[in-house]
């Protein structure tokens, strides 16, 4: 119906569809959302790195999976690891910031990969339907294994030497329910 009159589809989600109409001929107008989040952990405890195999990769990597909607990075971290280990971890730095095209549903992807702290280690995978084993791994056999995806191999070496960007409580904003974080 608005499109008789010039408008055009723009982006929609669960509830409402947004179409714009431009007004001026020069009117800039910020692309539709054109990516998904993802975040992937290295957790390293005695010696050993924390992995999953899902039903989909099917080779062992890092746990991980999508940031939801309004959920920060942290969150996110310490939900997913949780669903596909029952590890409970704390966000210690971001080490690797990835970008993956095409991705799932012909989206660009980025995937934060960040160094996380053990708080437990009795594996009890919480996530069946998604993931088919999780176990500690010793770091050699990790390095020399050849089932092992040189860019997750990458990833552990990395969070091995660098620091990372760390979170740091700011006060920018006074809003009690803000979900802003601040790596720096």
């Amino acid at each position: 119906m608005l499109t008789k009159y010039d408008f055009v589809f723009h982006h929609c989600d669960e509830k409402n569809i947004t179409m714009l109409k431009k007004l001026i001929a020069d009117a800039s107008i910020p692309t539709a959302i054109n990516h998904t989040l993802g975040v992937g952990a290295v957790i390293i405890d005695n010696n050993k790195v924390l992995l999953i195999k899902d039903k989909i990769w099917k080779q062992f990597k890092l746990p991980g999976g999508y940031i939801d909607d309004k959920e920060n990075i942290s969150h996110a971290l310490q939900r997913e690891v949780f669903e596909e280990t029952g590890i409970k971890i704390k966000l210690q730095s971001i080490v690797s910031l990835g970008h993956f095209y095409p991705s799932q549903f012909e989206q660009s992807n980025l995937y934060i990969v960040c160094n996380a702290k053990a708080l437990s280690q009795k594996i009890n995978i919480v996530d069946t339907d998604e993931i088919l084993e999780a176990k500690w791994m010793d770091l050699d056999e990790y390095f020399d294994s050849e089932e092992i995806h040189d860019y997750n191999k990458n990833l552990v070496k990395t969070a091995m030497k660098n620091r990372g960007l760390r979170l740091k409580e700011l006060d920018y904003f006074s809003n009690t329910d803000s979900k802003h974080e601040y790596y720096f």
